[in-house]
């Protein structure tokens, strides 16, 4: 169980669970309501978001080279549901899904692409290769 510790002052949720998910895109925030309807509103300090995604929001733009790439290399339609689901978590300004990824395989799959086009959307960026043992060793 994690303790909380009662004299850190509580950041507040960006937006209760009900109401939906905020994205923050640069010049807009996005909402997703639970039913799964979308809206763009104007940034507001009271959506508690610290950061905001490296793109635009553009209803309906269209993607020809990415859902190519993405139907290449991952022809298995529900693998392809998960990740774009996964790589969705990554755009919240929260963590209330508590999901990561580790994307496994020879090279020349698509992996490091992915990874670009996920760092793209984002400034700040964290990720570790699990082989490099200098900094991060495996137990």
């Amino acid at each position: 169980m994690v303790r909380q510790d009662p004299d850190r002052p509580q950041r507040p949720h960006p937006m209760p669970r009900s109401q939906g998910i905020v994205i923050p895109c640069d010049g807009t925030y996005v909402i997703v309501s639970e039913a799964g309807d979308i809206s763009a509103v104007e940034p507001a300090k009271e959506y508690y978001c610290t950061h905001s995604l490296a793109c635009r929001y553009v209803p309906d733009a269209p993607a020809p080279l990415f859902n190519a790439f993405l139907e290449q290399v991952l022809p298995d339609e529900q693998l392809r549901q998960r990740v774009q689901e996964f790589v969705g978590y990554t755009l919240l300004p929260d963590h209330r899904f508590q999901r990561a990824a580790m994307w496994l395989g020879a090279g020349a799959n698509g992996k490091g692409v992915l990874s670009n086009i996920v760092q793209a959307l984002h400034s700040d960026v964290a990720a570790i290769q699990l082989d490099n043992k200098s900094r991060f060793g495996l137990s």
